[in-house]
């Protein structure tokens, strides 16, 4: 869905991922790097596809958009650590 905002366009879309025209700039996030290994560190049992997925969403949204940045705003990585 597209927005406009101050003669700004932006891309909104349902992977959590914004394309910021003017710019070129892919913004997203809630990454949540590492997700996997920190529940199963923890007891938790948690699909390795989860990771794969997240990193899909990623690339998918670099392929389509070819931002010349990439912007993450948060939750890049899911532990303290």
């Amino acid at each position: 869905m597209l927005h406009e905002l101050s003669g700004n366009h932006f891309l909104l879309s349902a992977d959590r991922t914004i394309y910021w025209e003017e710019e070129n700039v892919l913004i997203l996030s809630d990454l949540h790097l590492g997700k996997s290994g920190h529940f199963r560190k923890h007891g938790i049992g948690i699909p390795q596809d989860v990771f794969k997925e997240d990193l899909q969403r990623l690339f998918a949204a670099i392929q389509l958009h070819k931002p010349g940045s990439v912007i993450i705003v948060g939750d890049m990585f899911h532990s303290h650590a």
